[in-house]
């Protein structure tokens, strides 16, 4: 008896951003979808018209930039969604091309205003007062789900004033530039009654589970398939300069510098510097310094890793912020004994499989030193 090959199972969802209803489910092509923490991921995707069993015009309906959020299931599992953001119709292919973001973008649309302001508060509390402002507004409400409150365990004291026209999403990236900070995420779902939920995750301090619990392991020979190991010298920086509000000798200013490194001497003093004209206070600029230094320790390495994403670990069995050991044999980059490294997964590139192309998965990892 021949065997059969299990055939991988993509729906594309469109959804009215507004009330969270599904208005169509269309055939996609040429999609690729990315998603990180912290940092909202993208898509593209092309839907064709003229299409036996879908009207133009309800193809056209339910795609609208804007009004309509794009949601991407494999296999029964909700994987990625956001709003789509562009779309470009192109007469000679008689085919629709989008573009979108994952819920993360969705606060950078949207100004407070009134000032907020929060004195010795729980620095994960603010982001759940700022994302409870925007949603304060019908008609800027995605209908997030949000934790409950957080005990105390960082306070800030943090203004951001209504003149200064900060977006909901400035605020959001400014309280994740701090170095003793938090992870966040917007999570898609699917409820028992079918309808899309955006669900707020908050790490204290970072989203994910421990290799522990997880038991994530990727191997090279192995599950990966291929790997880059990038180390970048110009992107890094042994000294940072901060440099916060005022103007001339009233200017707010920090430095950072990785002492390390410069008693050991082994690096030049490569230099960077950091600038936030909206902070006024000294520990925040030195926090968000020293967290802006500490993410540029010289060499800056990053490792992407490609898998094959219907082996184990399948995607969907695991979740973004997840710690994972990676184990690589290759005399190529480590000729004198195998890498093997704590890491956490922060992002992904997933392409489903095309008529030219296999399904294919690159995972983004940083090196994670917690047990």
């Amino acid at each position: 008896m021949v065997g059969t090959a299990l055939v991988t199972d993509y729906r594309y969802l469109f959804v009215d951003v507004l009330s969270n209803k599904v208005v169509a489910e269309l055939p996609c092509y040429g999609v690729s979808l990315t998603r990180q923490v912290n940092k909202a991921g993208n898509m593209t995707a092309t839907v064709g018209m003229n299409q036996a069993g879908y009207s133009n015009a309800d193809v056209l309906d339910s795609t609208i930039p804007g009004r309509t959020a794009f949601y991407a299931m494999r296999d029964g599992h909700l994987l990625w969604g956001g709003p789509v953001w562009t779309r470009t119709y192109q007469a000679r292919g008689k085919a629709l091309s989008m573009t979108g973001q994952t819920w993360e973008s969705w606060p950078s649309k949207f100004w407070p205003t009134q000032d907020l302001i929060y004195v010795n508060v729980e620095q994960r509390n603010i982001l759940l007062d700022i994302i409870t402002n925007m949603q304060s507004v019908a008609l800027q409400s995605a209908g997030w789900t949000l934790p409950g409150t957080f005990d105390v365990q960082q306070s800030r004291t943090v203004n951001f004033f209504q003149h200064e026209k900060q977006s909901y999403g400035d605020m959001i990236d400014y309280m994740l530039g701090f170095d003793i900070g938090f992870d966040y995420m917007i999570d898609p779902v699917l409820d028992a009654a079918g309808v899309t939920q955006n669900i707020v995750v908050v790490g204290n301090p970072t989203i994910g589970a421990g290799s522990g619990t997880t038991g994530l392991r990727f191997d090279y020979p192995g599950s990966i398939t291929d790997y880059w190991f990038t180390e970048n010298a110009s992107a890094g920086a042994v000294k940072v300069w901060g440099i916060g509000s005022g103007e001339g000798l009233a200017m707010l200013q920090s430095s950072y510098t990785q002492a390390d490194l410069v008693t050991l001497g082994t690096y030049p003093l490569l230099q960077d510097v950091y600038t936030n004209k909206d902070v006024s206070i000294q520990a925040t600029l030195d926090s968000q310094t020293k967290a802006y230094g500490n993410s540029k320790r010289v060499p800056v390495t990053s490792i992407t890793i490609q898998t094959d994403p219907a082996q184990d670990p399948i995607v969907g069995s695991w979740s973004l912020g997840d710690q994972a050991i990676v184990y690589i044999e290759d005399e190529g980059r480590f000729p004198t004994a195998p890498f093997l490294g704590l890491v956490r997964v922060i992002g992904w590139e997933l392409q489903p499989a095309s008529s030219d192309e296999k399904e294919s998965l690159k995972l983004i990892l940083v090196g994670d030193d917690s047990a």
